[in-house]
């Protein structure tokens, strides 16, 4: 009966998206035996391993190559396990994927939209903020806020656009449009309301304010 070995230094067999890796699985005595490759567990699907089938001669090896085959689209760490049978022994070798989602973040410091109108005025002029993603590609949605505090007032806040993806280290221009403040407002008051970007497991929020003049 073949004994399955493998090379791997460590119980764990870590592994990164869109990586390879080659485990090199060998019966180190007994006779020649075939093997079957099988791949359970909660993250099965993440994982694949080429030859899923084989033969090795007693006392040699041959080199498994297990890839990612999933896109990652949030943060997050699975696991499954490759099994190499045959010979009527099994060896299991653990797996780990960690998966990096998105990382939002814009060219605001802090992140903070300003801008101040007459009540019942012209709308002031619209500004602009650079988003970057510098984690895995995403999809990002923008969710409007008019009021941090609660209240009821009529929109006022307007992005464009609201939705969208961005590759690995890249970024695009997002335009903030906002009306005047209300006519019933007066000098000294103010609007505050915020911009919640989200997707890919992350999530940044851009405050947005209006002083009335």
């Amino acid at each position: 009966m073949p004994l399955w070995r493998s090379s791997l230094p460590s119980a764990w067999f870590p592994i990164s998206a869109s990586q390879l890796k080659q485990s090199r699985v060998r019966p180190n005595r007994g006779a020649p035996s075939s093997f079957a490759i099988n791949i359970s567990g909660t993250g099965y699907d993440y994982f694949s391993a080429s030859p899923q089938t084989g033969s090795v001669p007693s006392g040699s090896s041959t080199s498994i190559n297990v890839s990612v085959v999933k896109s990652c689209t949030v943060s997050i760490v699975t696991t499954a396990t490759l099994e190499v049978t045959g010979g009527n022994s099994t060896l299991d070798i653990p797996m780990q994927l960690t998966c990096l989602g998105a990382n939002w973040q814009t060219n605001l410091s802090p992140n903070d939209i300003n801008f101040s109108s007459l009540p019942g005025g012209v709308s002031p002029s619209p500004q602009s903020f650079s988003l970057a993603n510098y984690g895995a590609t995403s999809t990002f949605n923008i969710t409007v806020i008019q009021d941090i505090n609660g209240g009821t007032v009529s929109p006022w806040i307007f992005p464009n656009p609201t939705s969208g993806t961005l590759n690995t280290n890249s970024s695009r221009m997002i335009d903030v449009y906002a009306n005047a403040c209300p006519s019933n407002y007066t000098s000294g008051m103010s609007l505050h309301g915020e911009l919640k970007i989200s997707g890919g497991g992350d999530t940044i929020i851009v405050y947005v304010n209006n002083a009335c003049r």
